[in-house]
C-alpha cells in the first residue's frame, strides 16, 4: 500500500510538472506573437517618419526646383541610411521637361543625382512625381515623369 501510495504521489508531480511546462509554452508562444506584432507597429512608423520627409514633394504638377530639392533629400537619405536606399528613375513620357539627350534612365548614386540635377531637370518644368515601389513600408523607387 505504501508503494502505491508513492507511485499516485509521483504519477501527480509529473502531471503537475507537464501541466506547468505546457503553460510556460503557451505563455511565451503568445509573448512571441505580441513582439512581433509590436515590432511591426514599431517598423511602420518608423519609415512612415522616414518617408515623411519625400512626400511634400510628391504629386503630379511639382516645379523643377522641387524636384532638385527632393534629389538633394533622397541623396541625404541614402548616404545616412546606408542598405535602405531609394533610387529614381526619370521618365519622358509626357513633352520634353527632359533633356533626352542626358537623361539614363535610372539614377543610383550621389554622383548620378548631381548629373540628374544639373543636366536633366529644368527648375521652370513641371514633373510628376511619385512612389513606385517600396520594399515593406520604406521608399525604395521614386519615378520622375517629365510633363
Amino acid at each position: 500500500m505504501d508503494n502505491a501510495s508513492k507511485a499516485i504521489t509521483l504519477a501527480g508531480s509529473i502531471l503537475i510538472a507537464t501541466l506547468i511546462i505546457s503553460f510556460g509554452v503557451y505563455l511565451f508562444n503568445r509573448g512571441v506573437g505580441v513582439v512581433e506584432w509590436f515590432t511591426a507597429i514599431i517598423d511602420e512608423r518608423t519609415f512612415s517618419i522616414i518617408n515623411s520627409k519625400f512626400n511634400p514633394y510628391l504629386g503630379t504638377s511639382v516645379d523643377g526646383n522641387s524636384v532638385k530639392r527632393l534629389i538633394d533629400v533622397i541623396k541625404a537619405h541614402n548616404i545616412s541610411h546606408e542598405g535602405v536606399t531609394i533610387i529614381i528613375k526619370a521618365r519622358s513620357d509626357f513633352g520634353s521637361s527632359f533633356n533626352p539627350q542626358k537623361s539614363r534612365g535610372t539614377y543610383k548614386t550621389s554622383d548620378d543625382f548631381d548629373q540628374l540635377k544639373r543636366e536633366v531637370v529644368t527648375g521652370s518644368a513641371k514633373y510628376n512625381v511619385e512612389v513606385t515601389n517600396k520594399v515593406g513600408y520604406a521608399y525604395s523607387e521614386i519615378t520622375i515623369t517629365g510633363k
